[in-house]
């Protein structure tokens, strides 16, 4: 895989979750001969305010690198090459991942994954940059406390999802820990996303009004230390030192 992988870590009540994956990941990336450059930001002690800062550091990578690059969750897990990325330039300005494929009859484009995302240095995609990066600070002056996520879905994507040139990815690219089974035969697990669990996020959940239904299922996804387990017995990850 020639396109860097792009990512940040700030830790968050006390613990080091954060931290602690950017060091697995990075040791992933290495066993997977994959180019990576995972920056630690100062933190604002709060989950959601950290997430709202993802946009702009996007942005910046970019304009820095000046090249495709793909942002990736830090505490995700990465189960093979990801040659996809590479010399799609030309097809595509940005790539998103979903739930499903793009031949399913239910299939939403405006309804992506915040990570993956494959991002290239064109004027269209900074104009989609710069659009979440204001909506995300205008959000921090208002009283509706939403993340990253659902300002791209209900603010971003309604306006540039027609003028962007957008890439699916296959749905092993969006995992949710411990369910690869639900994978149809051919296709083996590629990406496993990760679930926080920390205080700050299960506050933050709250104060958007999700259901607490859906925050436990939310909160609860423990099958994510098993699937990096699988990876260290496999060979595939090495202790971080």
């Amino acid at each position: 895989m020639n396109t860097e992988i792009i990512s940040f870590y700030s830790d968050v009540d006390d613990n080091t979750y954060y931290s602690d994956n950017a060091k697995r990941l990075k040791e992933n990336c290495k066993s997977l001969n994959i180019p990576y450059d995972i920056r630690h930001l100062e933190s604002s002690n709060d989950y959601r305010l950290n997430c709202l800062k993802k946009p702009k550091f996007i942005r910046e990578m970019l304009l820095e690198k000046e090249k495709p690059i793909v942002w990736l969750d830090v505490d995700s897990v990465i189960h093979q090459e990801l040659k996809i990325f590479d010399d799609k330039e030309k097809i595509c300005d940005v790539m998103f991942g979903y739930n499903m494929d793009a031949n399913d009859k239910q299939f939403n484009v405006m309804s992506p994954k915040a990570s993956p995302i494959y991002i290239t240095p064109k004027p269209i995609v900074y104009e989609f940059l710069d659009f979440w990066v204001q909506q995300c600070e205008l959000n921090l002056s208002t009283g509706t406390k939403v993340f990253d996520h659902e300002i791209l879905l209900y603010r971003v994507m309604p306006i540039f999802a027609k003028r962007l040139k957008i890439g699916v990815l296959p749905k092993n690219y969006v995992i949710w820990p411990d369910t690869e089974f639900q994978l149809p035969e051919h296709l083996q697990p590629v990406i496993t996303i990760g679930v926080s669990t920390t205080p700050s996020k299960e506050k933050g959940l709250r104060e958007m009004g999700m259901p607490e239904s859906a925050i436990d299922t939310n909160m609860n996804r423990t099958g994510y230390q098993t699937v990096v387990k699988r990876l260290y017995d496999r060979g595939l990850l090495k202790k971080a030192k």
